[in-house]
């Protein structure tokens, strides 16, 4: 099966498909050596260095702030990125240059596009347009109306997304700008890509192709190759989107856009992994971080170690799969996108839990659930929350039986953590005095037979009843409801039965014989030894009813308890 239970980035498959679109323009480009991960200090600030550097002039600064920001960029650094920007954005408010300041707040504004964090990405790039429109910059207006369309994109607001579209495309067919057509109609794809239109899509990433090749922009071409590649993935078709992907990977291979070529092996290293050809996948990965570890696409190296995680995993190369793990911790910490880290987390938690390691896996878990909440990620926070449910309990004289006493509100109708088998009107009684707590369970009206049960996790404990040696004390207490007349009197029994993993049979059971005590609540006590293979244990209770309408039945806090 597909990644197994796995579930790594919270992408759409691929975000680093192929590289992003070449959007930042008019910026200082990136072929500055040094890779700051902190803005360095303005001209003339006194650093605690004696050797005298030389002074920039406020243009000269902002372009090399620029720079820098564009390599903290294409690294994936992007808090890095914004701290270089916005001191540019300064510089340019400071000089009053109205060209240099709608590109610092358009780089600002893409870059919190790439964080989708839409609200400032908004308000920076609506700001970069105003500015834009007033210099007459059609180019510059063009662009910036892609990045809003991202955005509009982003929020599911797609008919505003294909309005500004309609509006950028305008702006390119106005100064004859190709390269803006096939960029904006890759755009519109995107928009369609995430509605799951998929065959509407493939048209605009086709007609962007058309055009990238009227223009000769092979780079452009392959981009758009690898998002309709995207889309026959999306759509099912893994052996279709594999050849274009490697049609796309063949063009590139024909440019020096060394980062476009390492993102379209990583593709091809996702699409394997859906084929399930997971050594293939992992060849791709690795050819792709050969490549990212020369240029420095930081992001990219980590998302490899994820990727190639995934096809470790499912190859049961578990420690292997821990360390790419580790590596895509400390990749994804070091450019700060922590929700990634989160992620990564997450999935050491998974991969933990199939060794039966469950110490290290709550931590993982637990790793990850302090990351989300910092970040108030309400979807990470749900499912690490939900996998820690599911996790198995292995201490010693807890009771392992969830809602024992039928204490917990009712919940659409059901008995929270219990299972009607036979009859629809199980729910909480208190006529008669509780053993214990405000209610205890009761079938209601029934048939003949009511059966209510509950499946225990004892794989916790799997090495020491594989090996004969785990017992649970079991206890419960039953009655029935005192009848006059000479109406029978109705009884309560219970089932006890052990299962392996995934089986419908059980390995064994055992049952108590049919208790008709109607005047105290009658208690049942044993010490219980599963059979080697148990990995669940199910209680069973059933109401057996002998007269009257109601089945009654009643049970009350059951406990199974792993002895030491």
């Amino acid at each position: 099966m597909l990644m197994k239970r796995l579930r790594w980035l919270r992408i759409i498959l691929l975000a680093l498909l192929l590289v992003s679109l070449p959007l930042l323009v008019g910026c200082g480009g990136n072929t500055a050596d040094s890779r700051d991960t902190e803005p360095t200090a303005r001209s003339g600030d006194d650093d605690g260095d004696d050797a005298e550097e030389p002074t920039l002039t406020p243009e000269e600064e902002y372009e090399e702030l620029t720079e820098k920001g564009d390599d903290a960029y294409d690294e994936g650094a992007y808090q890095t990125a914004l701290g270089y920007y916005q001191q540019a954005l300064d510089i340019a408010k400071e000089i009053n240059d109205a060209e240099k300041e709608p590109e610092a707040l358009y780089n600002i504004g893409f870059t919190y596009v790439e964080q989708g964090l839409t609200e400032p990405a908004l308000e920076n790039l609506q700001k970069a347009l105003s500015m834009y429109v007033d210099n007459g910059d059609i180019e510059g207006e063009g662009n910036t109306m892609i990045g809003i369309v991202m955005v509009y994109t982003q929020l599911g607001q797609y008919s505003q997304a294909l309005d500004v579209s309609d509006q950028a495309l305008a702006k390119f067919q106005e100064i004859e700008d190709g390269e803006g057509e096939a960029m904006v109609n890759t755009q519109i794809g995107n928009v369609f890509l995430d509605q799951e239109d998929f065959p509407k899509a493939i048209s605009f990433f086709n007609e962007a192709i058309r055009i990238s090749q009227e223009i000769e922009d092979a780079s452009l071409e392959a981009h758009n190759l690898g998002l309709v590649g995207l889309a026959q993935l999306l759509m099912g078709e893994p052996e279709v989107a594999l050849v274009t992907m490697q049609e796309a990977l063949t063009l590139l291979q024909e440019t020096d856009n060394d980062n476009s070529i390492a993102s379209a092996f990583s593709a091809l290293g996702y699409t394997y992994n859906a084929l399930e050809r997971y050594g293939e996948a992992i060849e791709m990965f690795d050819q792709s971080q050969e490549i990212v570890r020369r240029i420095g696409n930081k992001e990219l190296e980590a998302e490899n170690h994820l990727n190639t995680a995934v096809a470790q995993y499912s190859l049961e190369q578990y420690e292997d799969a821990l360390d790419n793990l580790d590596k895509a911790i400390a990749g994804y910490e070091e450019i700060q996108q922590y929700n990634n880290v989160a992620t990564a987390w997450e999935n050491k938690g998974i991969v933990y839990k199939d060794l039966r390691q469950y110490e290290d896996a709550v931590a993982s878990y637990e790793e990850a659930l302090a990351i989300y909440e910092r970040l108030e990620d309400e979807a990470g926070i749900q499912d690490v929350n939900a996998s820690l449910a599911t996790m198995p309990i292995f201490e010693y004289n807890v009771n392992l039986v969830k809602n024992p006493g039928n204490e917990l509100p009712i919940e659409n109708g059901e008995i929270p953590f219990w299972i009607e088998a036979a009859g629809t009107n199980w729910g909480q009684n208190a006529e008669v005095p509780v053993h214990e707590g405000v209610a205890y369970f009761d079938a209601g009206e029934a048939g003949y037979l009511a059966e209510l049960y509950q499946d225990v996790n004892v794989i916790g404990f799997a090495d020491a009843i594989d090996k004969g040696e785990q017992q649970f004390a079991f206890a419960a207490y039953v009655r029935s409801y005192p009848l006059q007349f000479a109406v029978p009197v109705d009884a309560a029994q219970i089932v006890v039965e052990y299962f392996e993993d995934g089986a419908v049979d059980p390995l064994d059971s055992a049952a108590t014989d049919e208790i008709f005590v109607t005047d105290r609540w009658f208690e049942i006590a044993d010490t219980l030894t599963p059979p080697p293979g148990t990995r669940w244990i199910r209680l069973r209770l059933i109401s057996v009813k002998y007269g009257g309408y109601d089945s009654d039945g009643y049970f009350d806090d059951l406990s199974l308890v792993a002895l030491p």
